[in-house]
């Protein structure tokens, strides 16, 4: 799971439009963008931590909780968004 430390682009689909979400992760530490509708949301210094899921990058700051899981499913890279603060818990479609 090494290869997440080049730039990582997931999706989402929220009322019939498409969102990404930019990252990049070195060591344990992770930057990542995201759209939301109307704007775009920078996270700097997110934890990034691994289990058996995969790598779960936590975003979360004292105002907005936000957390990201990505797996490999053989040669596919999927994941989840979930962040109640955003209203979002959507399930992600990655590429790099």
């Amino acid at each position: 799971m090494s290869s997440y430390a080049n730039k990582t682009t997931c999706s989402y689909e929220l009322e019939d439009k498409n969102y990404q979400i930019n990252f990049s992760i070195k060591r344990n530490k992770a930057k990542l963008n995201i759209e939301v509708p109307g704007k775009t949301r920078r996270f700097k210094n997110c934890k990034v931590r691994t289990d058996d899921a995969g790598k779960i990058i936590d975003c979360s700051t004292k105002n907005t909780d936000l957390v990201v899981l990505i797996n490999h499913e053989g040669f596919k890279l999927t994941g989840g968004l979930m962040s109640p603060s955003l209203n979002l818990i959507k399930e992600l479609s990655c590429h790099q």
